[in-house]
């Protein structure tokens, strides 16, 4: 059975002012945004490289649909049944799944190259591809090629990390960095904290264990 395209909805009201922080997930998102006077704007982000910080305005309300990674979306459709409709607060956004579908085929590629004991080279081999044929499926269906997918797991499985060790030089170690040092960048490129700040972020912890890619 195909797993869904949807890995789960969520809904946020901002009741303070405050920034956000929502980390590279390996994800898209369908957000639905309603003003305090309930004016609604519809978003399809785009898949993240990096850390996205926000700042929320009280009184916003947001309703959204984390995308499985690789979700294959009808753009075009989308967009055109979001012009068509009236945007509510209260609309339906299972509505939505018509326009969504995954590629059984992606969805392995993208779980073996999240699977640390199989290195990159290794893995169009356990699928039993070229090393091309992988290339192609990842970057036609995601618009990144193995290698970012590859390094966000190792990222997000670092930065979690942090928040239950003392010793950094071990996280590195363990995750397969050159040193601290080479940790750090990665941490600060995808993240933009350091492992410090990464650890002391509570919020960021939070959407960290969101369901998402790894």
């Amino acid at each position: 059975m195909q797993p869904s395209p949807i890995l789960e909805a969520w809904s946020y009201h901002c009741k303070r002012a405050e920034t956000i922080d929502v980390p590279p997930d390996g994800c898209r998102d369908i957000i639905f945004v309603s003003d305090a006077v309930g004016r609604t704007t519809a978003y399809l982000f785009e898949l993240a490289r990096s850390n996205h910080r926000g700042r929320g305005v009280v009184g916003t309300s947001m309703r959204g649909l984390r995308l499985r990674p690789g979700t294959i979306i009808d753009t075009v459709g989308l967009h055109r049944w979001l012009t068509q409709k009236p945007l509510a607060p209260d609309m339906r956004l299972d509505e939505i799944s018509a326009f969504l579908s995954t590629n059984a085929s992606l969805d392995e590629a993208l779980t073996v190259l999240a699977t640390p004991d199989i290195k990159i080279n290794n893995g169009a081999k356990f699928l039993g591809q070229t090393q091309r044929t992988l290339q192609r499926l990842v970057a036609k269906h995601t618009g990144q090629p193995p290698v970012f997918w590859r390094q966000l797991a190792r990222a997000r499985r670092t930065a979690k990390a942090l928040f239950r060790a003392a010793n950094y030089a071990e996280i590195a170690h363990q995750f397969d960095y050159a040193d601290h040092a080479h940790m750090a960048r990665d941490m600060q490129t995808w993240f933009g904290y350091r492992p410090s700040e990464i650890a002391a972020n509570a919020q960021l912890h939070a959407n960290l264990l969101a369901k998402a890619y790894c």
